[in-house]
Protein backbone atom coordinates (compact mmCIF):
# COMPACT_ATOMS: atom_id res chain seq x y z
CA UNK A 1 0.00 0.00 0.00
CA UNK A 2 2.61 2.31 0.90
CA UNK A 3 4.45 2.08 -2.62
CA UNK A 4 0.73 2.71 -4.34
CA UNK A 5 0.44 5.91 -2.43
CA UNK A 6 3.82 7.17 -3.34
CA UNK A 7 3.50 6.98 -7.31
CA UNK A 8 -0.09 8.91 -6.69
CA UNK A 9 1.67 11.74 -4.31
CA UNK A 10 4.18 12.31 -7.25
CA UNK A 11 1.88 12.96 -9.67
CA UNK A 12 -0.08 15.12 -7.20
CA UNK A 13 3.03 17.12 -6.55
CA UNK A 14 4.05 17.46 -10.42
CA UNK A 15 0.27 18.64 -11.09
CA UNK A 16 0.11 20.99 -8.08
CA UNK A 17 3.53 22.62 -9.69
CA UNK A 18 2.57 23.00 -13.32
CA UNK A 19 -0.69 24.89 -12.38
CA UNK A 20 1.23 27.04 -9.66
CA UNK A 21 3.86 28.05 -12.79
CA UNK A 22 4.30 30.86 -14.12
CA UNK A 23 3.47 30.78 -18.18
CA UNK A 24 6.43 31.62 -20.33
CA UNK A 25 6.45 34.89 -21.69
CA UNK A 26 5.11 34.88 -25.01
CA UNK A 27 6.69 36.38 -27.95
CA UNK A 28 6.10 40.03 -28.65
CA UNK A 29 3.25 40.08 -31.36
CA UNK A 30 3.45 43.33 -33.41
CA UNK A 31 1.90 46.68 -31.80
CA UNK A 32 -2.00 46.43 -32.51
CA UNK A 33 -3.33 48.71 -35.30
CA UNK A 34 -5.01 50.55 -32.58
CA UNK A 35 -1.90 51.94 -31.45
CA UNK A 36 -0.56 53.74 -34.13
CA UNK A 37 -3.85 53.94 -35.99
CA UNK A 38 -7.86 55.30 -35.23
CA UNK A 39 -10.62 53.23 -36.51
CA UNK A 40 -13.73 53.96 -37.98
CA UNK A 41 -16.66 53.47 -35.67
CA UNK A 42 -18.64 52.48 -38.61
CA UNK A 43 -16.06 49.96 -40.08
CA UNK A 44 -13.27 49.09 -37.85
CA UNK A 45 -11.05 49.70 -40.40
CA UNK A 46 -8.17 51.87 -39.77
CA UNK A 47 -7.76 55.72 -40.87
CA UNK A 48 -5.20 57.78 -42.05
CA UNK A 49 -3.07 58.85 -38.85
CA UNK A 50 -2.04 62.24 -40.43
CA UNK A 51 -3.75 65.19 -38.46
CA UNK A 52 -3.30 67.35 -41.37
CA UNK A 53 -6.74 67.89 -42.89
CA UNK A 54 -8.23 70.19 -45.80
CA UNK A 55 -11.03 72.21 -44.33
CA UNK A 56 -14.25 71.51 -46.51
CA UNK A 57 -14.43 74.56 -48.41
CA UNK A 58 -11.32 73.42 -50.85
CA UNK A 59 -13.52 71.60 -54.23
CA UNK A 60 -12.13 69.58 -56.51
CA UNK A 61 -12.79 71.44 -59.88
CA UNK A 62 -11.25 68.76 -61.92
CA UNK A 63 -8.99 65.57 -62.16
CA UNK A 64 -7.38 66.90 -65.15
CA UNK A 65 -6.40 70.38 -64.03
CA UNK A 66 -3.46 71.07 -62.65
CA UNK A 67 -3.74 70.96 -58.61
CA UNK A 68 -7.01 69.83 -59.88
CA UNK A 69 -8.08 72.79 -60.82
CA UNK A 70 -7.72 74.17 -57.06
CA UNK A 71 -7.06 78.09 -56.67
CA UNK A 72 -4.02 77.61 -54.59
CA UNK A 73 -3.63 81.10 -53.57
CA UNK A 74 -6.67 81.07 -51.22
CA UNK A 75 -4.60 78.34 -49.24
CA UNK A 76 -2.53 78.76 -46.48
CA UNK A 77 0.98 76.62 -47.36
CA UNK A 78 0.28 74.01 -45.09
CA UNK A 79 -2.92 73.59 -47.07
CA UNK A 80 -1.41 74.11 -50.35
CA UNK A 81 1.58 71.35 -49.78
CA UNK A 82 -1.53 69.22 -49.53
CA UNK A 83 -3.66 69.68 -52.65
CA UNK A 84 0.22 69.71 -54.49
CA UNK A 85 1.42 66.57 -52.95
CA UNK A 86 -2.01 64.98 -53.85
CA UNK A 87 -1.70 66.07 -57.30
CA UNK A 88 1.42 64.81 -57.32
CA UNK A 89 0.75 60.99 -56.36
CA UNK A 90 -1.90 61.45 -58.62
CA UNK A 91 0.10 61.73 -61.70
CA UNK A 92 2.54 58.98 -60.06
CA UNK A 93 -0.19 56.51 -60.26
CA UNK A 94 -1.40 57.52 -63.97
CA UNK A 95 1.68 56.93 -65.56
CA UNK A 96 2.47 53.38 -63.67
CA UNK A 97 4.27 54.47 -60.61
CA UNK A 98 3.51 54.24 -56.75
CA UNK A 99 3.49 57.46 -54.60
CA UNK A 100 6.10 57.80 -52.22
CA UNK A 101 3.30 57.30 -49.11
CA UNK A 102 3.25 54.47 -46.56
CA UNK A 103 0.61 51.65 -47.46
CA UNK A 104 -2.06 51.53 -45.53
CA UNK A 105 -2.09 48.43 -43.04
CA UNK A 106 -5.00 46.57 -45.50
CA UNK A 107 -5.94 46.03 -49.01
CA UNK A 108 -8.37 45.73 -50.79
CA UNK A 109 -8.88 41.99 -52.18
CA UNK A 110 -9.54 42.73 -56.20
CA UNK A 111 -6.39 41.53 -57.39
CA UNK A 112 -3.51 44.17 -56.62
CA UNK A 113 -4.86 47.44 -55.71
CA UNK A 114 -3.04 49.16 -52.63
CA UNK A 115 -4.22 52.27 -50.20
CA UNK A 116 -1.44 54.60 -49.38
CA UNK A 117 -1.79 56.53 -46.39
CA UNK A 118 -0.58 60.23 -47.32
CA UNK A 119 -0.15 64.03 -44.90
CA UNK A 120 -3.24 64.89 -45.44
CA UNK A 121 -5.27 62.76 -48.06
CA UNK A 122 -5.42 58.98 -48.69
CA UNK A 123 -5.16 57.58 -52.74
CA UNK A 124 -5.33 54.23 -53.87
CA UNK A 125 -3.59 52.52 -56.75
CA UNK A 126 -6.61 50.67 -58.03
CA UNK A 127 -5.28 47.47 -59.87
CA UNK A 128 -8.25 45.43 -59.95
CA UNK A 129 -9.44 42.44 -61.79
CA UNK A 130 -11.93 43.29 -64.74
CA UNK A 131 -14.04 42.58 -68.19
CA UNK A 132 -15.83 39.37 -69.15
CA UNK A 133 -14.56 35.95 -69.44
CA UNK A 134 -14.46 36.80 -73.12
CA UNK A 135 -12.52 39.88 -72.89
CA UNK A 136 -10.87 39.47 -69.32
CA UNK A 137 -9.16 43.10 -68.47
CA UNK A 138 -8.03 45.41 -65.68
CA UNK A 139 -9.31 48.54 -64.25
CA UNK A 140 -6.72 50.82 -63.26
CA UNK A 141 -6.08 54.14 -62.01
CA UNK A 142 -5.98 56.79 -58.94
CA UNK A 143 -8.85 57.13 -56.40
CA UNK A 144 -7.97 60.12 -54.65
CA UNK A 145 -9.42 60.73 -50.81
CA UNK A 146 -8.73 64.50 -49.65
CA UNK A 147 -10.53 63.76 -46.05
CA UNK A 148 -12.56 66.67 -46.16
CA UNK A 149 -15.53 64.93 -48.33
CA UNK A 150 -14.07 65.27 -51.71
CA UNK A 151 -13.11 62.27 -53.67
CA UNK A 152 -11.84 62.00 -57.22
CA UNK A 153 -10.67 58.87 -59.67
CA UNK A 154 -9.84 58.27 -62.57
CA UNK A 155 -10.04 54.50 -63.45
CA UNK A 156 -9.65 52.96 -67.20
CA UNK A 157 -9.80 49.39 -68.42
CA UNK A 158 -7.12 48.00 -69.76
CA UNK A 159 -6.25 44.76 -71.55
CA UNK A 160 -3.76 42.44 -70.10
CA UNK A 161 -1.05 43.12 -72.94
CA UNK A 162 -1.91 46.90 -71.95
CA UNK A 163 -1.60 46.93 -68.68
CA UNK A 164 1.81 44.78 -68.95
CA UNK A 165 3.36 47.82 -70.70
CA UNK A 166 1.79 50.37 -68.32
CA UNK A 167 2.33 48.64 -64.65
CA UNK A 168 5.68 49.08 -62.85
CA UNK A 169 7.00 47.28 -59.58
CA UNK A 170 7.32 49.35 -56.47
CA UNK A 171 10.32 51.10 -55.56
Amino acid sequence: MRFASVPSILWLIAGICACSRQPSPSIASPEPLTDKYITSPETGVPLNPSKRRLPNSVKIVSDRENNFGVDLSGLTPDQASIVTSAWASYEVILSGGHPDCPAAPFAPLDGGSTIYFCDGYDISRVHGLAGTRESPGFSYGPSLDLLNGQRVERLTLYSPQEMAKIDRPAP
